[in-house]
């Protein structure tokens, strides 16, 4: 089994992965050597997910990026907003040599709020990229002989393209036009002034100028081609042939099964799944508790806005000090088990994408076929590993926008960034950034490996359902080692046997 990445299925076309083997489905060898008797679409009318192209991947990850840093740079503009009121409203007293930090606030905020609503203009165009360089590698991928089928997401990404600047253009259009008429307005209630005039005539002409794009846009659509181009051979009865193995490989595979399967797929390391769930659960409780005692200990000591500040005898006082120590106790308690659980379930779904990669060349898999629900898991739902990489994007631009502001204050000697190097700031940033965009790039190639796998395995109908099943919370129960049990007890020969995995 290739546990490298998916390949073509194609006679001379090879694939984008300069690291992947030629893949030969495992599955095929394996049922005809046990009779045949579990169908698997190793060959033949079948629907597949064209991997991406070098181009094609690099503007998704670009596109993932810019969602990461338009989630991090809004957040961090609402953590800035929410220190400034604090501030206003003296909810937090600082000592005097941080007097000015509502300075450092009202730089945070407007960088990060103005970027998280200036970023998403780049994340269509990043959308429109690739949506197009998908196209163009379902062309390619169609172009050559064979008849497996791209997914139909992928047949319609330029439909998709042409939907979403069609609605660009519809947005557009009224935010263009409704800005002309008010700067129409307030340029003629300035004409006795030249400044204001000719500020209310620029801002007229541009906006103008996006009333025009808007139109263009919506009278202008994108040609989305012939559908012929995106099946095999131009012939769409492929895609009808497609559908009827694929019925008739469920339906084999579904009459074969001894029992019903989970409704999601085990983990590999059921321990590390039970760890994962464990390290969320305290990790929450101490963060309330942190909480707790943070806003008991800030009443007692200030129980309203204008009060005074309250002190107490020495017994009181020291429990006071004791619940602030506990408080940050838990604090650090908190933020370790947040972090420590999110990286237990990425390795967690590695090890399961893996061991279903392993398992797809025993004979007579088809027969350990999953849930939908469980396929649809493996083929539609985000993996831990790209919401990794999503969460590291988020505090690339948290670090960005705190090293833009601390540099200022630095710079106007405003305490207590004064007198201090906040170049760290930038490195940790730039590093959470390429960070971000290697694990969204191993992430694509996981899932593209792993809905190979799953597609020639274990076929699902194509379009999958609108809404999957919801998956169970529980993976570790009796039900839940039902469909990959024999599967784990032979990894180890799995690992050992050359003809189960090339």
């Amino acid at each position: 089994m290739n546990d490298h990445g998916p390949t073509y299925d194609r006679a001379g076309q090879s694939s984008p992965n300069a690291e992947a083997v030629g893949f030969t489905s495992p599955t095929q060898a394996a049922d005809a050597a046990n009779g045949g008797d579990v169908p698997t679409l190793g060959a033949g009318p079948r629907f597949v997910r064209v991997p991406a192209s070098g181009p094609t991947a690099a503007a998704l990850v670009v596109e993932q990026v810019l969602i990461a840093l338009i989630g991090g740079s809004l957040l961090t503009g609402l953590a800035g907003l929410g220190v400034m009121l604090a501030l206003d409203e003296d909810a937090i007293v600082l000592p005097a040599s941080w007097n000015q930090l509502d300075s450092f606030a009202r730089k945070l905020l407007p960088f990060a709020l103005l970027s998280g609503m200036a970023l998403p203009l780049p994340w269509m165009l990043a959308r429109v990229v690739r949506g197009l360089l998908t196209s163009r590698d379902v062309r390619r991928f169609c172009a050559t002989s064979g008849d497996a089928v791209p997914i139909e997401e992928q047949r319609k990404s330029r439909e998709a393209v042409r939907d979403i600047l069609t609605t660009t253009g519809y947005v557009t259009a009224v935010t263009g036009g409704v800005l002309l008429v008010c700067c129409l307005g307030v340029t003629l209630t300035a004409l006795g002034d030249e400044d204001m005039l000719g500020i209310g005539l620029i801002a007229s002409a541009i906006s103008g100028a996006l009333l025009f794009v808007g139109v263009w846009l919506v009278r202008h659509p994108i040609a989305v081609g012939n559908p012929e181009d995106h099946v095999p051979g131009g012939d769409l009865a492929t895609v009808a042939r497609a559908e009827e193995a694929t019925a008739r490989t469920i339906e084999a595979q579904l009459a074969a099964r001894a029992s019903e399967p989970p409704k999601t797929l085990p983990g590999r390391w059921p321990w590390l799944d039970t760890a994962a769930r464990v390290a969320w659960r305290l990790g929450g409780v101490a963060t309330g508790l942190a909480l707790l005692i943070l806003v008991g200990a800030t009443l007692l000591r200030k129980p309203c806005q204008g009060c005074d500040e309250r002190y107490f005898g020495q017994e009181v006082e020291s429990l006071l000090g004791a619940g602030l120590l506990i408080a940050s106790i838990f604090t650090i308690a908190a933020v370790v088990l947040l972090t420590l659980a999110p990286l237990g379930e990425v390795v967690s779904q590695l090890g399961t994408e893996r061991l279903v990669r392993r398992q797809a060349g025993l004979p007579g898999v088809g027969a350990l076929r999953p849930s939908d629900s469980a396929a649809e898991q493996l083929l539609r739902l985000p993996s831990p590993l790209k919401s990794l990489g999503i969460i590291l994007g988020m505090w690339a631009a948290a670090f960005g926008w705190f090293w833009l502001s601390a540099s200022l204050e630095a710079a106007e000697g405003h305490p207590p960034f004064a007198g201090r190097a906040w170049l760290w700031a930038l490195v940790a940033c730039l590093v959470l950034l390429t960070s971000s965009a290697v694990i969204l790039r191993v992430a694509l190639r996981e899932s593209e490996a792993t809905a190979h796998v799953v597609r020639a395995t274990w076929p699902v109908v194509d379009p999958p359902p609108a809404d999957p099943a919801t998956i169970a919370d529980d993976t570790t129960g009796q039900d839940a080692a039902t469909t990959l049990d024999a599967a784990t007890a032979t990894d180890a020969a799995a690992d050992s046997d050359p003809s189960a995995s090339r």
